[in-house]
């Protein structure tokens, strides 16, 4: 089974509204059969006194060792606004962890724009 790290948007965004859209993103990667990484179910997301005591930096780093263990990456629709996202991302290029084909990815932005319009 094949697995995928979710990368988006956090900084900037309400609490409730990015810990929305990863968990749709993980549902929906998981009804494509992947195995998922979500970040923002991991500690330094989950505790709020902990990302205080790592900071963004060393959030960051943790977050790329997490992607490390994978073979996709899954960039959430406005995952260019955020510079987490962007380093993500380049990280990913560079550790030869290729984003999704464009034509399940593309289906899944598709279901996650609808869920997120109703």
């Amino acid at each position: 089974m094949k697995k995928v790290y979710i990368s988006g948007r956090i900084s900037g965004l309400e609490r409730d509204v990015y810990l929305a859209h990863f968990a749709k993103a993980e549902e929906l990667l998981k009804a494509q059969g992947y195995k998922v990484v979500n970040p923002t179910k991991m500690p330094p997301c989950r505790w709020p006194w902990l990302y205080k005591l790592m900071g963004y930096n060393l959030t960051l780093l943790y977050d790329i060792w997490l992607m490390m263990g994978c073979d996709h990456i899954y960039k959430i629709p406005g995952w260019r606004e955020s510079p987490g996202s962007n380093i993500e991302s380049c990280a990913a290029y560079h550790l030869n962890i290729w984003p999704l084909m464009r034509k399940e990815r593309d289906k899944i932005d598709l279901k996650l724009a609808k869920a997120f319009s109703e």
